[in-house]
């Protein structure tokens, strides 16, 4: 449809301005970007190929969030105890502190296990619906993101303040 070709160009537009733009600033270059674009679309291909492959099956799904979930959970044990470089510049200043960094990954780690229990507790119990006019759905919308951005913000630093960097991020 027409509408649909003008947001896929506008899509493409932006993904190469962004680009562009990356290496204009000299942050990245030519082959950054360009290995960028086409793990991103490999990326894009293999998800919709993934999803096509376990909707409606309720097996695979749940198989499949088992899965991760035991990805992550050793990959949470590995990256706490794996070694890391400490390098350090020449004012003996480290420059990237390991600890900061697990912090980052933990936090990445509970997104993504956020993501596979929410998924999964939807799919069991919650049954989302989706209907509704909408100004119902963008109330909905509206009121889910400022409860979940308000339980993020308020629990998160207590969380850390309790359980520690690394765990708080998970939780959080």
């Amino acid at each position: 449809s027409y509408k649909r070709t003008w947001a896929v160009a506008l899509m493409i537009f932006l993904i190469l301005f962004v680009g562009f733009s990356r290496n204009f600033l000299g942050v990245h270059t030519l082959e950054d970007v360009l290995v960028a674009i086409v793990e991103s679309g490999l990326t894009l291909l293999f998800s919709s190929w993934f999803f096509q492959h376990i909707r409606g099956n309720e097996k695979r799904q749940d198989l499949w969030t088992a899965i991760g979930v035991v990805v992550i959970l050793l990959s949470m044990i590995w990256i706490q105890f794996k070694s890391y470089p400490t390098e350090v510049d020449e004012a003996g200043k480290m420059l990237a502190d390991p600890q900061d960094m697990m912090k980052d990954v933990f936090m990445s780690f509970g997104s993504m296990l956020g993501f596979l229990a929410g998924s999964f507790w939807e799919r069991k119990r919650i049954h989302f619906d989706t209907s509704g006019t909408v100004r119902e759905r963008i109330i909905r919308s509206v009121i889910g993101t400022v409860v979940a951005l308000a339980m993020y913000l308020g629990l998160r630093k207590a969380l850390i303040n309790l359980t520690g960097v690394k765990f708080g991020s998970v939780v959080s």
